[in-house]
């Protein structure tokens, strides 16, 4: 049986160009099991996963085109153009990332004012590391690109996100990784 439940993190920086969201666990009962045993929310990587994250974007409405579609794993995709139609103002999706430990995590992610150029964008940021106070850390990267078809719109792409949770020693724990997702949205 798997349990689900939201932690939202207050009060981190947010990486520049990325729209953070509250992050959505699912474990099994292992992972469940972990989180008793570590006295955390949930395992290691799971607890750290949102760390380089802050709560809510919130966007205010503005002009632009937006697009909304689905990926590969059967999560949303969705991003908004700028008014001049030269940056993708923000983007989001969620992704699921299977673990080597067994278990997995359903992420969302996002990016903000990623430039166009030739009807293409995308972005990447990591490995950032997130340090925990009991000496765990974890290293959280990803990527997004994407390219408009000649009308504007419709556009395909991928999207990665990647979790890396290390130990005192800096010993891999577990890896999580969403792998190359492919999407596509239209307007």
């Amino acid at each position: 049986m798997r349990k689900s439940f939201t932690i939202e993190r207050a009060g981190r920086r947010r990486r520049p160009g990325v729209i953070s969201m509250p992050r959505t666990r699912v474990l099994s009962a292992g992972g469940i099991a972990c989180i008793a045993a570590s006295a955390a929310v949930g395992s290691p990587l799971i607890a750290a996963a949102g760390a380089a994250h802050a709560p809510h974007a919130h966007l205010a409405a503005a002009k632009g085109t937006a697009f909304g579609g689905i990926t590969e794993q059967g999560w949303p995709v969705a991003f908004q153009l700028n008014g001049k139609g030269n940056k993708v103002r923000w983007a989001a999706i969620g992704l699921r990332l299977p673990c080597t430990s067994g278990d997995f995590t359903n992420q969302p992610d996002g990016y903000t004012k990623t430039a166009i150029h030739k009807n293409a964008f995308g972005a990447s940021f990591g490995p950032v590391t997130a340090r925990n106070d009991d000496g765990t850390s974890i290293e959280v990267s990803g990527s997004y690109h994407g390219a408009l078809n000649k009308a504007r719109t419709a556009a395909l792409g991928t999207w990665r996100l990647k979790l890396v949770a290390k130990d005192a020693t800096g010993a891999v724990i577990d890896s999580c990784d969403s792998g190359k997702v492919k999407w596509s949205a239209r307007q």
